[in-house]
């Protein structure tokens, strides 16, 4: 997502340790490609609007949602990049959900989390 808006008929590059994978569908709207098992990290790039954007991407480790750490994950991999300001992305998450948007971490937020993200 960029400023809370799907991106979707953009080529992009996809970069799961030394493999890289270069994809240009067009009429997709999700990426959906295979990630080894073993795989750590990786990223996502595309240009949209002549601006390039990379997601770097953590597979395989979540951290429980009970912390500030794993609402940041959750947040980010939903497309809500707090660059260093997880009250704002919380706020900005909670006022898309309908909810009041005061960037409080609490367990109304972290269910909303869970449903949206899936765990």
């Amino acid at each position: 997502m960029i400023d809370d808006q799907p991106v979707a008929n953009t080529p992009y590059v996809l970069v799961i340790g030394r493999r890289l994978q270069e994809r240009d569908h067009r009429r997709e709207r999700l990426v959906d490609e295979p990630i080894p098992a073993d795989a750590a990290q990786g990223e996502l790039r595309f240009t949209k609007d002549r601006h390039e954007h990379c997601f770097p991407l953590s597979l395989g480790h979540l951290s429980p949602i009970d912390n500030r750490q794993g609402v940041a994950q959750r947040l980010r991999q939903l497309g809500y990049h707090c660059n260093g300001d997880l009250q704002r992305g919380v706020a900005r998450f909670q006022e898309r959900e309908g909810m009041e948007p005061n960037g409080v971490i609490n367990d109304e937020l972290r269910s909303k989390l869970e449903e949206k993200y899936g765990q």
